[in-house]
């Protein structure tokens, strides 16, 4: 039987989330697909994209983070997401 590695979002407190995020955008910048893959791998579980999307949106509405738009790949632009100064004080 398949193990479910999904994490109900009402078992994630939003400052957890926001912490691991801070963590790996720290010293690389990514796109949300690739920050849950990472997220993933780093052993804490699988967020629902939709809590991930929604604490990212908020983080970068508190200054923590900041997202530009990346439209030099072959395929749809994506948003790619920095930690800001204010996101590296706050850890």
């Amino acid at each position: 039987m398949a193990k479910n590695t999904e994490i109900p979002d009402t078992k994630v407190p939003s400052e957890m989330l926001t912490a691991n995020l801070l963590a790996l955008l720290k010293n690389w910048s990514g796109y949300g697909y690739e920050l849950a893959k990472k997220l993933e791998e780093a052993g804490y579980g699988a967020y629902n994209s939709g809590t991930l999307y929604r604490t990212l949106r908020q983080m970068e509405k508190n200054g923590l983070i900041s997202s530009l738009w990346d439209t030099s790949t072959d395929g749809p632009a994506r948003r790619v997401y920095s930690v800001t100064s204010v996101g590296t004080s706050f850890l």
